[in-house]
């Protein structure tokens, strides 16, 4: 698991989708699902319930999204110190 990956699932939580997040990342669509399908591999938990049309959280997906935004946020602070 890696920084980028985690930064990758915030940014996917915030904006809605895994294209907004891969046109925004200017990175391939399915770079972004492949990476978010191994992240849900390693913590061994679904981050997202997906359908064609819409994309949400599970449970776990937001507690996860809430804690990560706290450490994203600490790793960033301590990088500019």
């Amino acid at each position: 698991m890696r920084l980028d990956d985690l930064k990758l699932f915030t940014s996917v939580v915030q904006l809605g989708s895994f294209t907004a997040a891969a046109n925004a990342l200017d990175l391939p669509r399915a770079n972004v699902s492949r990476r978010i399908g191994e992240l849900e591999k390693h913590l061994n938990a679904q981050l997202f319930f997906r359908t064609t049309r819409k994309l949400r959280l599970t449970q776990h997906g937001e507690v996860y999204y809430q804690e990560l935004l706290k450490v994203v946020e600490g790793i960033e602070r301590a990088q500019e110190a």
